[in-house]
C-alpha cells in the first residue's frame, strides 16, 4: 500500500519518492466514529445480526 501511495503522489505532484515518508497510524475501533455512531457499537450491531 505504501508503494502505491508513494507512486501516485509522485505521479500527481512530481515530488521525488525519496522525499516522502508514509506513516500508518492505526486507531483502536473504540476511538472512531462514523455518522455519529462509535464503530465499536456499529460492529457489535452488525455481528449480532449474523
Amino acid at each position: 500500500m505504501s508503494k502505491v501511495i508513494t507512486d501516485e503522489i509522485h505521479r500527481i505532484t512530481g515530488i521525488r519518492k525519496e522525499a516522502m515518508v508514509i506513516l500508518f497510524y492505526e486507531l483502536p475501533v473504540e476511538n472512531c466514529a462514523d455518522g455519529g455512531e462509535m464503530l465499536s457499537e456499529k460492529f457489535k450491531r452488525m455481528h449480532s445480526k449474523e
